[in-house]
């Protein structure tokens, strides 16, 4: 998937993912979640990493 420089997107679950770039960097925030998970669309979570991927760098 191509995303355009400046971009953000939700937050959301991956369970399984590949991530590479071309160019630039891409910023990310890991999470997790410290509520019960009992109320829909709404989650209270906490920072737990925070990463920059660059060019050569590979994630899976």
């Amino acid at each position: 998937m191509g995303v355009p420089s400046g971009s953000k997107t939700p937050i959301h679950d991956d369970c399984l993912g590949v991530d590479f770039l071309c160019k630039g960097s891409q910023g990310e925030t890991l999470y997790s979640r410290v509520d019960g998970g009992n109320l829909e669309r709404y989650a209270e979570l906490e920072v737990v990493e925070v990463r920059s991927l660059q060019p050569d760098d590979k994630r899976v």
